[in-house]
């Protein structure tokens, strides 16, 4: 009996897993395991979502009203390239399609940060881009409900 009684205890308190076996569930993890993070996923692998709303509930409102708050910012920028534009305008070309970045953003405890900012489209002014880099690189967005570790990516035109 104390040899069966042993052998139970070395099974619980080994480090190694069992072998599995086709069709057996997959191991529940050990006390200690649930609180470590899954690794986040790659930034390119992160969908780029076209609108605020497709972040979800929690995240969607406070990065709507930190980008409002951005824009109100790059109105200067705005109001800057046009005064350029007006007194050095280029050769009449083909109108492009307006500045386009993609904001990489990283979910924190109580807050949501804008880790990087692509460019996916210079747009007719590289001088608004730029300015709108400065502004939002870096920048935190108060958000209670964010959950942790979690990533998202959003495409954003200037206007």
């Amino acid at each position: 009996m104390l040899a069966v009684l042993y052998s139970v205890l070395v099974v619980f308190t080994s480090d190694a897993a069992p072998p599995r076996q086709d069709g057996d569930p997959q191991a529940l993890p050990r006390s200690g395991a649930s609180d470590a993070r899954p690794a986040p996923i790659p930034w390119p692998e992160v969908p780029v979502a076209t609108r605020v709303t497709e972040l979800g509930p929690s995240v969607a409102r406070p990065v709507a009203d930190g980008l409002s708050d951005a824009r109100d910012k790059l109105a200067r920028c705005v109001a800057v390239d046009r005064r350029r534009r007006v007194a050095d305008p280029a050769p009449a070309a083909a109108p492009s399609a307006p500045a386009e970045i993609v904001l990489s953003l990283a979910a924190h405890a109580g807050a949501v940060q804008v880790e990087a900012v692509e460019v996916r489209n210079p747009g007719p002014s590289p001088e608004l881009v730029a300015c709108a880099r400065r502004l939002l690189a870096g920048a935190a967005f108060p958000a209670p409900g964010a959950v942790p570790g979690r990533r998202y990516r959003l495409a954003h035109v200037l206007e």
